[in-house]
């Protein structure tokens, strides 16, 4: 893989990959700091996500596919925190799990699993 390297004001270096949101900068201290897309620095303002039951998020996956003949169970996950699975669809069950983990990998930013 090959990385190229821009060395941007106040010491900061960012790492151009074909992701192209791997960025750290040097944070107070001399440490470096995880920069996000936008460029606020992880850890300068507490994240706190809204603690959802099981029921309520998939609640809001059927919603937001807009198809009531849908049943999803979600299970805590270690990775993601918590993962939907579509136990039964009207139509092709791929199709509607791919979807499902679309919507799920939105709802994850804002909302946790309350277990």
């Amino acid at each position: 893989m090959l990385f190229e390297r821009v060395k941007l004001a106040r010491a900061a270096i960012v790492n151009l990959t074909n992701q192209g949101y791997r960025a750290h900068r040097l944070a107070g201290g001399g440490k470096r700091a995880l920069v996000l897309r936008r460029g606020s620095r992880i850890g300068d303002v507490p994240m706190t996500k809204e603690l959802r039951t099981a029921e309520q998020l998939s609640d809001m996956i059927v919603s937001s596919l807009g198809v009531n003949e849908i049943e999803i169970q979600i299970r805590q996950d270690h990775a993601y925190g918590w993962q939907p699975t579509v136990v039964a669809s009207p139509g092709d069950l791929i199709g509607y799990q791919r979807r499902v983990e679309q919507i799920a990998n939105r709802l994850r930013l804002t909302f946790a699993l309350r277990q």
